[in-house]
């Protein structure tokens, strides 16, 4: 049963994975810093680079001779370790970059930047680890509602395969924002 529940949390993330993601990022993040420390390059664009010399009372070229380096081929990047890790927590957390918002949020397609989305893998940060278990021990809890209680386990897929067939028609960003609301009536009940 848990090999069976392990593969199923490993097959990626669901639209509904995403919103649940999105509405608590810190049931998986760590906050050790270590995406800030490792990570390269951390991408930055000509946007963000005005966004952060604005929240730092800075001119851009400031930014740019003090925070960024050239990666290659055309790129720009926030020096490593971030010079704006402090503590292990974020100094310009409202004004960080795009890269570092999205963070452990990747394309489905690297040549669709604007496309959907799924989680990346990287061997420094736990975020995703973090999902994956917290993923197997639903879908295990599932299983034994399952075994345990058919009619409860039968009612709760007919409510899940309702929600689904609601968002088929819709974009992922659509999709996740379905599934944010639901999520988020549920919780209004449950109080």
């Amino acid at each position: 049963m848990v090999q069976k529940a392990v593969d199923e949390a490993i097959g990626g993330p669901t639209s509904a994975d995403l919103a649940n993601i999105i509405l608590a990022p810190e049931e998986f993040c760590e906050k050790c810093g270590r995406c800030c420390k490792t990570c390269e390059p951390i991408t930055v664009t000509d946007d963000d680079i005005k966004t952060i010399a604005f929240a730092l009372g800075i001119k851009p070229d400031l930014v740019i001779a003090n925070f960024i380096k050239p990666v290659k081929p055309h790129g720009l990047s926030l020096r490593t370790p971030c010079p704006f890790l402090k503590e292990n927590l974020c100094s310009i957390y409202e004004a960080r970059p795009r890269s570092c918002r999205t963070f452990p949020f990747a394309p489905m397609r690297e040549e669709e930047a604007q496309g959907p989305i799924t989680l990346a893998f990287y061997e420094y940060c736990r975020f995703t680890v973090n999902f994956v278990a917290h993923k197997t021990l639903g879908i295990l809890l599932r299983m034994m509602i399952e075994r345990d209680n058919p009619a409860l386990a039968a009612a709760w897929k007919r409510h899940m395969d309702q929600l689904s067939e609601k968002a088929t028609h819709l974009t992922q960003a659509e999709q996740i924002e379905f599934y944010m609301k639901q999520m988020e009536n549920m919780r209004k009940q449950l109080k």
